[in-house]
């Protein structure tokens, strides 16, 4: 009973044509009576700056290298941003403006005596928020792979229950195996010495998305298919964060129209280059489903400010989700609106005991915030350049490097899916209820270095 209603608790705000996410009261009823994720990961201050526009933190010098000369570039306008920008930025806008009306952020206003904190936070460029994820993976995932796979075109998938009294993830790296939590409880397992939380119903393969037609062999197919492609990325192939392909037909491999019941719905997040999005109105036609809408996920701050400017020609604080089905399941999704726009806030607010310490890191007192960004300092001082030259270009809306909102449960809560739909999540990086992930870092953010 407590993962069917979990659902309901994601949107905060809704009217016909938005929604405002309140993803931490989501996690907060799925894990209930355990660890959550820290909601710190996520909370935006204020709007992403480069580095150099910014004042440093006090007691930690310049995190960047001054002694560095860079050559200037000259920066026009993008050839592959999407041509109708302006059109969507002018939507973007009166929606936002419509969500402010509608006081969704309200919970998390300053009042005057707490500007400081915002302004603090913009010389600081979410400093905290990043230095927080430097810490978490500056030490590798022991559940991620990167390297070769081994998987064969008839290899069978071994299914491993860990809600029994082995709670045990093995390299198996010779083996095709889905780790299964099939019970209705929170568990934890471990994995070369870490533990990873996972919720009830969930399931996971650490691998590529080739293994799809090892799922269908398997007699797996779903309510649900949301695929979060590795999209070629400057700004990714500079990080090497995850393995992306400048060849974007691997994607017609993927066998999902068998994936997908006969009235299944696919989802799939796109970013606003205009190849992208062509390749994947292509896409949609090649496998025979028919489009039914676009949604866009709007990133905006604490406050409710787009993380970049709506104006800009380069970053856009706003991504795509297309969806599509089979032109005879149309008919059961003539309620998804088009446009529509889903605007995560993370609400600070109530934190208990054990946030404490990220509560003092925000307390609006500069000597608290100076006390504990020396500590980050410290920590900071003992990676390694490279580690840092990551952190310093992390430059998303979660100061996790593309961690999007959960689609399954606001699909649920608008009445769009059942409450017992099943997903399947291709290079999904955290696990959800009735939902079978795949990926190279499947299960990466259950790490409890993620959770407090």
């Amino acid at each position: 009973m407590m993962i069917v209603s979990a659902f309901e608790k994601i949107i905060r705000v809704r009217s016909v044509d938005l929604a405002v996410l309140d993803e931490s009261a989501y996690y907060e009823a799925i894990y209930a009576g355990s660890s959550v994720p820290n909601r710190r990961f996520y909370a935006i201050e204020s709007p992403f700056r480069m580095n150099s526009q910014v004042s440093v933190p006090p007691g930690n010098g310049s995190v960047t290298n001054k002694n560095k000369s860079r050559r200037k570039r000259k920066r026009g306008v993008s050839s592959n941003i999407t041509c109708n920008l302006s059109d969507v930025s002018t939507v973007l806008k009166k929606i936002l403006e419509k969500a402010v009306m509608m006081d969704a952020f309200n919970e998390n206003h300053c009042g005057p005596a707490q500007c400081s904190s915002f302004e603090t936070s913009v010389n600081f460029n979410n400093y905290l928020a990043r230095q927080l994820v430097l810490t978490a993976t500056s030490v590798p995932c022991p559940l991620s792979r990167y390297g070769k796979q081994y998987y064969f075109a008839k290899q069978s998938i071994k299914e491993i229950c860990l809600n029994q009294e082995e709670r045990t993830i093995d390299d198996i790296s010779n083996e095709l195996v889905m780790w299964v939590n099939d019970g209705p409880e929170v568990i934890i397992a471990r994995c070369k010495g870490e533990k990873f939380i996972l919720p009830p119903f969930s399931s996971f393969i650490v691998n590529d998305a080739c293994v799809t037609e090892a799922l269908i062999r398997y007699g797996k197919r779903f309510d649900f298919v949301l695929l979060d492609p590795p999209w070629e990325n400057k700004s990714v192939k500079r990080k090497t964060v995850y393995p992306i392909y400048g060849d974007h037909k691997w994607m017609l491999d993927l066998c999902l129209p068998e994936l997908l019941t006969e009235s299944g719905l696919l989802a799939i997040w796109v970013t606003n280059n205009a190849k992208h999005l062509k390749f994947t109105d292509d896409m949609i036609e090649y496998f025979g489903f028919e489009k039914i809408a676009i949604w866009r996920w709007l990133k905006v701050t604490n406050s409710g400010e787009p993380v970049y400017n709506l104006n800009s020609q380069h970053k856009q604080p706003f991504e795509n989700i297309v969806f599509a089905s089979c032109s005879a399941a149309r008919r059961h999704y003539m309620n998804i609106v088009d446009e529509f726009v889903l605007i995560r806030h993370i609400f600070l607010t109530n934190l208990d005991s054990h946030n404490s310490f990220y509560i003092e890191c925000h307390s609006y007192q500069h000597a608290c915030c100076t006390k504990y960004l020396n500590f980050f300092g410290d920590i900071f001082d003992n990676i390694s350049q490279a580690e840092k030259a990551k952190a310093e270009e992390a430059n998303t809306p979660s100061a996790i490097h593309s961690r999007k909102p959960p689609l399954l449960p606001v699909l649920q809560a608008l009445g769009i899916l059942e409450e017992t739909a099943e997903q399947l999540e291709l290079y999904g990086r955290y696990l959800l209820p009735r939902t079978t992930t795949v990926g190279f870092e499947a299960a990466k953010l259950q790490n409890e270095r993620y959770f407090v």
